[in-house]
């Protein structure tokens, strides 16, 4: 008799998971609803698993915060982590209305503010493909799209603690560098026609907080168009070059020879940075700050 009753409860309880097992597999998948800076509002069924992002920072941060393996297309310049080479790359200006896109057959399309034109908006409206842009125009819009991302990829926890460190890390840099002199300071941009950072966005934030003060910070743009003449009269201390050429310094010199006569000049106090650490707007940009603000105080190891 006890062995009746162990195989009844042992029937019971199989049936119980059986029912549950059936009950989750043919629950219908929850849909998400999300909405990103612009207004543009999309719902999503159940994990995303088909992801094709547009911008080489959207595609780091999606790979930090575990969600790699949804990527399924990526833009031609994004190339970091090495992985991402190995996927589909998409043209900004050809793939995006032609049949490249529609090939890969996203379920959600990552695009960075302002690349985009509104012809190619509404041909991903009119072939019904679902797509949020992420703005990062300064650090804060940095951590929150990490956060937001990892809600759409159903990475929370990652996210949220990536942010969070990055974020702290912010602010362990910005208390050394507070109270500390703040050097006259240009990052140069472009050099056919000679282009710096401007008085505005990130790159600005980047130059305040890393201890510096931009020579062209009154100027009411993200970059700004100089000249020999003005940069020259401006007389910055210390000169950032974001540039993967390592002669770039000489070349310039031999553009511009006005250049060579600056305070940065004669103190050799010009720097060329990774600039994938500085204009990309993702998880490694604080490793940028980091780099700048040990350049101009080069007293501040312990960062």
């Amino acid at each position: 008799m006890k062995y009746f009753w162990i195989a009844i409860i042992g029937s019971i309880l199989f049936s119980c998971s059986s029912d549950r097992t059936n009950r989750i597999r043919t629950a219908p998948l929850l849909t998400r609803s999300f909405v990103d800076h612009l207004g543009n509002q999309i719902s999503l069924k159940g994990k995303v698993e088909r992801i094709v992002s547009l911008s080489p920072a959207i595609t780091e941060t999606l790979y930090a915060i575990g969600a790699g393996d949804q990527v399924i297309g990526r833009s031609e310049a994004c190339d970091f982590p090495e992985d991402v080479i190995f996927l589909p790359g998409l043209s900004l200006k050809t793939d995006l209305t032609s049949g490249g896109l529609l090939e890969l057959a996203p379920q959600l399309l990552l695009i960075p503010d302002g690349i985009l034109h509104p012809d190619q908006f509404k041909y991903l409206k009119n072939h019904n493909l679902p797509f949020l842009v992420i703005r990062t125009e300064s650090l804060s819009d940095v951590y929150e799209s990490i956060r937001f991302l990892g809600d759409v990829t159903d990475n929370r926890a990652v996210a949220a603690y990536l942010a969070d460190s990055l974020q702290a890390r912010e602010n362990r840099i910005v208390a050394h560098t507070r109270d500390l002199i703040k050097y006259g300071t240009a990052v140069l941009v472009d050099n056919d026609p000679l282009v710096v950072t401007g008085g505005q966005g990130l790159f600005q934030e980047l130059i305040s907080k890393a201890g510096g003060q931009n020579r062209f910070q009154e100027t009411s743009t993200t970059l700004y168009e100089t000249n020999e003449a003005e940069f020259h009269a401006m007389k910055p201390e210390y000169l950032f070059i974001p540039s993967k050429e390592s002669q770039v310094y000489q070349m310039l010199i031999g553009q511009y020879p006005s250049i060579y006569d600056t305070p940065a000049a004669a103190l050799n106090q010009v720097f060329v940075l990774d600039p994938d650490l500085i204009y990309r707007p993702g998880p490694r940009i604080i490793e940028g700050l980091r780099l700048m603000a040990q350049s101009l105080h080069s007293d501040l190891t312990d960062l």
